[in-house]
């Protein structure tokens, strides 16, 4: 009697062992999806009806044959669900693909190479009716496996939603001059270093103190300006952000709606803004495409009441 209630007490310990590590990823029909250090060069995501590609070129991110500069923190995102995906179970070993939407014509392939060699082969199905999960194939080969994890953001990525979308990105502590014209009206705000009074230290050499900044109107710098209001004007340009982009030629567009030209350690940017129909557009001196922003973004270049600055 002893001895059967041994045993069983042995085969449910198996059990358990058995299903805690499956739970934990343990299944020994799983194989170990291989990872890669650093950051990869190319991501290829193709769909039955299109391809999208993103590759690294001189050490950003680009998009198809154009070269669209990419939004890198998008593109890190994809690479960080492709590097942790996760196979929960695996379902089938037959080679049959249809029933999962695997085939050509249904799956998405997504393949992610580094340094010339694919660290990443793998095409999604349709989603499992009873969970989250995925149906994936790995490269060519026959099995079918139930991936875990949300792959929206991935299998569903457009270029106009992964195009770098800042009109410009300038450090507002770089700022040292902004002009805005509105109705034929210029209002410049410059940065100017105020010298601090030399202190006497009560012998005969004096110790001069470290130098301050304010922000002034320009041929009015008796006036300093409100510090708070300042940096909120200043932010919108660190960075300055789309909502998308206009098939309007840049050549076609002429006499702003207003504009703006923002001096920096390192240069000047001019931000000019129009408006075509509905739509209010942005291009850059920095930039060859022409954007398109939000009201809320647009108002902020059209400064007429400059007593809120004091």
């Amino acid at each position: 009697m002893k001895r059967n209630i041994i045993i069983c007490m042995a085969i449910i310990a198996i059990l358990v062992t058995y299903i805690v590590v499956r739970n934990r990823g343990g299944n020994p029909d799983l194989p170990e999806l291989p990872t890669w250090e650093g950051s990869a060069d190319e991501i290829v995501i193709r769909r039955p009806a299109d391809t999208l590609r993103l590759f690294r070129n001189e050490g950003k991110w680009r998009i198809n044959e154009e070269a669209y500069p990419a939004d890198a923190k998008a593109v890190q995102g994809l690479e960080k669900t492709l590097r942790e995906i996760s196979l929960a179970d695996l379902v089938s070993e037959k080679g049959i693909f249809d029933t999962y939407e695997l085939t050509p014509g249904k799956g998405i392939q997504v393949t992610v190479r580094q340094g010339g060699e694919t660290v990443r082969d793998i095409t999604f199905g349709k989603k499992s009716p009873a969970s989250q999960h995925v149906f994936v194939r790995l490269g060519r080969g026959r099995e079918v496996y139930m991936a875990s994890g949300g792959f929206d953001s991935l299998l569903e990525s457009t270029v106009e939603g992964l195009r770098d979308k800042n009109i410009c990105a300038i450090p507002r502590a770089s700022i040292t001059g902004l002009t805005f014209t509105y109705r034929g009206r210029d209002t410049t705000f410059a940065l100017e270093t105020v010298k601090a009074p030399v202190k006497k230290d009560g012998k005969a050499k004096g110790a001069k103190a470290a130098p301050t900044t304010r922000w002034v109107f320009r041929g009015r710098k008796e006036e300093s300006l409100n510090a708070q209001r300042m940096s909120s004007l200043l932010a919108m340009f660190d960075p300055l952000r789309a909502t998308g982009f206009s098939e309007v030629p840049k050549t076609f567009l002429s006499s702003p709606l207003a504009s703006a030209r923002v001096k920096a350690k390192d240069g000047e940017v001019t931000v000019s803004l129009f408006k075509k129909g509905e739509e209010y557009l942005a291009v850059s001196s920095e930039q060859p495409y022409v954007f398109i922003v939000n009201e809320w973004t647009a108002k902020k270049f059209f400064i007429e009441d400059v007593e809120s600055f004091r």
